[in-house]
């Protein structure tokens, strides 16, 4: 029983540290979930627009025509079928 008791004595500061270490990581997670989803979502949109540019500039619609604006909505409709299929196979 003492040898249980002093290694209790031992660890139990470092059980503290390790609380308090997770504890400021669970509160610097939550602290920057928001601005994390954000970029997230900059980096979405940022890469839609690539395949937009990609795409339909291979079709030889050059940006901010109506011809690239009818593309680009084109492809967000072929996106939005694909999402459907996806969510009705349960993927």
């Amino acid at each position: 029983m003492r040898i249980a008791r002093n290694l209790y004595e031992i660890v139990r500061p470092f059980m503290w540290v390790f609380v308090a270490l997770w504890a400021v990581m669970l509160f610097s997670s939550l602290v920057n979930a928001p601005r994390s989803a954000a970029e997230q979502r900059r980096l979405q949109v940022d890469a839609l627009a690539d395949e937009n540019r990609t795409y339909c500039g291979r079709w030889g619609f050059t940006e901010h025509t109506h011809a690239f604006n009818l593309c680009t909505l084109d492809l967000d409709e072929v996106r939005q079928h694909e999402r459907e299929r996806l969510t009705a196979i349960g993927f």
